[in-house]
């Protein structure tokens, strides 16, 4: 029940790589070596870090340990980072997927970043509202029933697409996370399957 615009270009059966997914303006992909330099300009930069508990980066190889993460959760089934690229020019956005897959609770976490000088395009919700449908329509061997997202509340750009994503703010976790030198709040927001089955109608 993928929106309209957004389609998932799933790899043949005999391959069992990780899929693309496509929208309007963006493709996303497993992710190649060459994106470790685009995810050092995008976790190198002060305001995408902001609201992680993540100094930015300021080593390739710190960036080349972060793609192996990504490319590991694929291969050991606990969920799924794509790279975020421009459809037409193939640059590299951001990315996007979910981790902490519980096939037992049928549960995942949502996680993104886009670099900052996409900010306030929609990018982030087209990005992000894809990933939604294509793990809760394809995800392979398993439905889906509920994904989960923790936001920093002062993240007001990730609450609102989240917002407008269906996602529904379920509470308040006070000073739950250790955050560069600090407790800092954490929100929760969850989509249940039921909820986006009636949002894709």
């Amino acid at each position: 029940m993928s929106a309209p615009d957004t389609t998932a270009d799933d790899a043949p059966a005999e391959d069992p790589g990780q899929p693309r997914i496509l929208t309007p303006r963006l493709v996303l992909r497993a992710f190649e070596d060459p994106d470790a330099v685009g995810l050092l300009a995008l976790y190198g930069e002060p305001r995408v870090c902001r609201y992680y508990d993540l100094e930015p980066f300021v080593e390739l190889a710190q960036a080349q340990e972060q793609l192996e993460r990504f490319r590991a959760r694929w291969g050991d089934g606990v969920g799924a980072r794509w790279a975020v690229t421009d459809r037409v020019s193939g640059r590299f956005l951001g990315d996007c997927g979910i981790q902490d897959l519980s096939p037992v609770d049928r549960r995942a976490e949502l996680g993104y970043a886009l670099r900052a000088d996409v900010w306030g395009q929609g990018l982030a919700t087209e990005a992000v509202g894809a990933v939604v449908d294509h793990v809760f329509e394809h995800w392979p061997g398993l439905e889906l029933h509920r994904l989960v997202a923790t936001v920093d509340p002062r993240n007001e750009a990730s609450r609102r697409v989240l917002g407008k994503l269906g996602f529904q703010c379920e509470g308040l976790l006070r000073l739950n996370t250790w955050e560069k030198g600090t407790f800092v709040d954490e929100e929760v927001h969850g989509l249940l399957r039921s909820e986006w089955v009636e949002r894709a109608r």
